[in-house]
């Protein structure tokens, strides 16, 4: 039960954190005059603020499990 609930929480302030923190410039870029078609947008993924919040959310769910791994040993002695 406590490694859904530190995933849960952990995901949770994770995904608060990268997006206050970090920022997310979408790419995209226009293809004019190509196989008949005037104008064409193309967006793209950014991996990069993908991978980072990733990273992030990761990190705040091991947080929280070791946490609270910590609280609970020391609230037993």
């Amino acid at each position: 039960m406590k490694k859904v609930i530190s995933v849960i929480v952990g995901g949770i302030i994770g995904c608060i954190l990268s997006f206050f923190l970090l920022e997310n410039n979408p790419s995209s870029y226009e293809v004019r005059d190509r196989g008949g078609i005037e104008k064409q947008i193309v967006k793209e993924w950014d991996f990069t603020f993908l991978f980072y919040s990733s990273l992030i959310i990761v990190a705040c769910i091991c947080l929280v499990y070791l946490l609270w791994q910590v609280v609970d040993k020391n609230t037993n002695k």
